[in-house]
This record gives structure tokens, sequence and C-alpha cells, in this order.
């Protein structure tokens, strides 16, 4: 059921924390059945999506680049959140991250401290803020 305001605008429900993919450090495989099954169970209308953590670059970008197919699959529905190792050398995730935002149309970027084994105050912690802010995305 859709909840309605009272002035007859349709309130958008957001999932604003979705996987997709295989992640290494949960060993979880997050599928696309359970992502479009959630959102009809739950009358999700919009979700934001990250793929799983993983350790290098070539399998971050095979899972950003399904995400960002997705995307297109799904407009208004689907956004994407960039989630490359920030142990990556800097240039390595800086590149990453661009072409995720600016190729792909990804909307943000996830550091997970604990499965990423990062301190956010780190340097590799702050090189994710800094590049989002640089690129104008949430850093979440």
């Amino acid at each position: 059921m859709n909840l309605i305001r009272a002035n007859k605008e349709k309130i958008i429900i957001v999932d604003a924390h979705a996987h997709l993919g295989y992640d290494y450090v949960f060993e979880h495989e997050f599928n696309l059945k359970d992502l479009i099954m959630g959102m009809e169970k739950n009358c999700i209308d919009v979700s934001i999506v990250q793929p799983g953590i993983t350790f290098d670059l070539e399998t971050v970008i095979k899972q950003h680049n399904e995400l960002a197919e997705l995307s297109k699959k799904m407009p208004s529905r689907i956004f994407g959140i960039a989630n490359p190792n920030p142990h990556l050398p800097r240039s390595k995730y800086r590149e990453e991250l661009e072409r995720c935002v600016k190729d792909l149309g990804f909307v943000g970027v996830k550091l997970h401290p604990l499965a990423h084994a990062v301190n956010p105050n780190s340097s590799a912690g702050r090189n994710v803020f800094e590049v989002a802010l640089d690129l104008k995305i949430p850093g979440i």
C-alpha cells in the first residue's frame, strides 16, 4: 500500500542501503531476484544499491559495471553507489570513483570501516571523503 499525503502527493519510499553482487568479506551473494522481491514486498520505490565488498580493482569494476547496467534497465528506481577498496593506490581509487560518478551515473560512495579494515580518520579513509567532496557526492 502506498502512503498518500493529505495533498495527494505520493510519498516515495527509498531503501538507502541495498546490495548486489558477491561480498567477499561476509561471504554472501546479494542477487537481483532478492533485491527486486524485497523492493516489491516492502513497497520500495527507489533503491540505492552498492556492490559487495571486494579486495581488488578488477572485481569491483565488474560489479560496478553490472550495477550500472541494472540502473539503466530500471531508471529512477535503482541508483548505484561505488564501493572500491580504500586501500587501493590513491590514483586507482580516484580513477574508479570518478568513472563511477561521471560515466556510470553513481550517486555516492560507500566506506565500510569494518569490512574495508580502515579507520575513517586514516589517510585511506580521508581519501574516500576527499574524492567524494571533489566529485560532489555523499560518502556514506
